[in-house]
Order: structure tokens, then sequence, then C-alpha cells
């Protein structure tokens, strides 16, 4: 008769004992988290079998993953922006819950590809390509070409609970932001000293209809009389 407890009677299965445990008919499930099972038998005579228990580590939830950029570029509203060195990588974590988690499995990762053409559980390790299910278990930060690209991805942890896939759109941006002198006009060879110098600036998009990263402000510098640059604002 098993019974999951935190704790148990020090008299064990007994017949004064027999209302803090329920009656085994079928097999059972448990909330997740750490769970004690006591159990002990009784025979036809009304012999007691010595109490038993066993700790039980229930992981009910799937693992979770969150796409990263190693070198320049950042992950913003379902879009994973990167400069021409930049890598991906995906962290995958299984969630501590109630002193449960069973690890991380493995992560699958899908380029360009329906999804539905591989169970995360299913992804083997291949080429590298991520371009179907025997190319899709994870290992190492990856780079891609220069175009936009649909990044799917999903985990798995080491009792099968299976994380659902996420897409993000990754876009390779190596065009360089555009620079233009608005004032002083180009040519003027004096200016008044009250004069200020204005510029803009423009990030052009990837592809026709595809925004690049756009101009970091923190990063815009001039230089002067070939003293040290400083921020341009």
């Amino acid at each position: 008769s098993p019974r999951a407890r935190r704790s148990f009677t020090v008299g064990g299965l007994s017949s004064s004992t027999l209302a803090q445990f329920t009656q085994y008919a079928a097999p059972f499930t448990l909330q997740e988290g750490r769970r004690v099972v006591a159990f002990a038998s009784r025979d036809q005579k009304g012999n007691f079998e010595t109490l038993k228990n066993s700790t039980v580590f229930v992981d009910a939830a799937y693992p979770g993953s969150v796409p990263a950029v190693e070198g320049p570029g950042f992950v913003e509203d379902g879009r994973i922006l990167l400069g021409a060195t930049a890598q991906i990588r995906i962290d995958g974590t299984d969630p501590l819950i109630a002193e449960a988690a069973s690890g991380l499995l493995h992560t699958a990762v899908l380029i360009d590809t329906d999804t539905a053409s591989c169970q995360v559980e299913e992804a083997q390790s291949g080429s590298g390509a991520f371009d179907a299910c025997a190319n899709a278990r994870y290992a190492l930060p990856f780079s891609l070409t220069p175009a936009t690209h649909a990044v799917s991805f999903a985990s798995v942890d080491n009792v099968g609970n299976t994380e659902p896939y996420q897409t993000y759109i990754a876009v390779i941006d190596e065009a360089p932001v555009l620079i233009n002198i608005n004032s002083p006009s180009a040519g003027t060879p004096f200016i008044n000293g009250d004069l200020l110098v204005s510029a803009s600036f423009l990030d052009p998009p990837v592809l026709p209809g595809v925004a690049g990263a756009g101009v970091n402000s923190q990063s815009i510098r001039i230089l002067i009389d070939a003293l040290d640059p400083m921020p341009f604002t």
C-alpha cells in the first residue's frame, strides 16, 4: 500500500497505522517535485512486511531555450541581428521545480526548415547544416550566410519533456552605416564659429524590404584635427 508523504510513522505498517496508507490497486502518478513513497504488504495471515520507502523526483516541466549572439549583434522582438563575424548560440536549461530537474538531453535547431519535419527528441548529430532531422542536434555556436533566415529551436530533457519549437528571424547585416554631413554643405571652406556641424546616419536595408540592425547612437565618434575621437550627439 503506497503513500506519498514527507514523513512516516515510526511504527511502520501495522494494524494501527493502516489508515495512513492507501491500498494499492493500479499504477499511479505523483505531483511534480521531490516525493517520498512508502510501501509494504500484508499477507492473508495478517503478517506485515517491513515498511520500505523510496525517494522519487518527478520532472513534469519542459526545458527552456533562448538565443544569444556571440560577437556584434543582439536579440530583439523575435529577431536575431548579426554582424558579419557574429555567431548564434542557443542556451537550453531544464528548470528546477520543487527539487526536481532531470537535466537537459539536447537542443534541436532547424534553419529555414519546417519544424514538423523533425521531432525534437529525434534530432541527430550530423553535418551541422541544421537543414534536416539528421543534422539538427545543436552542439556549438554557428554562423549563417548573408541573408535572412528562419532559425527554429527547442530542447528536450532526460525524461522526455519537450519544449515547443520557437522560431526567430535571423538577419545578417554586413552593410556599413551611411553618413551624410548636413551642415556645413560640401565644399564650404569657412564657417561661422557659431554654426553647428550636423550629420545624419542611415543603416541601409539588408535586403529589399528587410531592415538592417539600425544605428547604434552610442558608438558614433568624430575626429577633429587628428585628436582623440569623441562622441557625436
